[in-house]
């Protein structure tokens, strides 16, 4: 038996396919015959809850990323302040050992 939904002259219909003999037709019936009002809002109730939940749950994974991302950009700007102090350090010693070669020569003439 199969069952499909088809849309006939602006009407949602259901038709459940059956084996082809002549007792057994096609039965078309609309899905208002079918499934009833509680049917229908239970049935929606559930995917709404399921949207509701999703979107949550999609919020809150932005929320932690957003806060993961902070805590990365922080400890980053920390290895790069690291980074910086430390050139300054090689320059300024660098710059101490020229200024002590130059001394040196000097006080040699």
């Amino acid at each position: 038996m199969l069952l499909t939904v088809i849309l006939k002259y602006g009407k949602l219909f259901m038709v459940i396919v059956m084996a082809r003999n002549r007792r057994n037709k096609r039965i078309i019936k609309r899905i208002t015959e079918v499934i009833d009002l509680k049917t229908f809002l239970i049935i929606m109730a559930i995917l709404f809850v399921i949207i509701v939940a999703s979107i949550v749950i999609i919020k809150f994974r932005n929320y932690q990323d957003s806060l993961e991302l902070a805590s990365q950009k922080e400890e980053l700007d920390k290895q790069i302040e690291a980074i910086f102090e430390e050139t300054e350090r090689s320059i300024d010693s660098s710059n101490s050992t020229v200024r002590d070669e130059i001394i040196r020569v000097s006080a040699v003439r």
